[in-house]
């Protein structure tokens, strides 16, 4: 988790979640799945591929440019 928030300079409040995966688990209330969207910061992250219950990959695409990072 820490990689990402450094990687986009994005801040989250406090939060127990030791991956991205997690935390969006945790944002959504319920099981991703792919394709779920959310707003993290100022990047919107879309679920790619998941595994049960864990997040495998995402895609966070920054909200004002059109350029996007993929973190596994």
């Amino acid at each position: 988790m820490d990689d990402v928030t450094e990687l986009l300079n994005i801040r989250l409040e406090e939060h127990e979640e030791d991956t991205i995966g997690g935390y969006i688990f945790g944002m959504l209330g319920r099981r991703p799945e792919v394709g779920d969207k959310i707003n993290i910061g100022d990047y919107k992250f879309e679920v790619l591929q998941v595994n049960g219950f864990r997040v495998v990959r995402v895609k966070a695409v920054p909200l004002d440019t059109q350029q996007m990072a993929v973190a596994d």
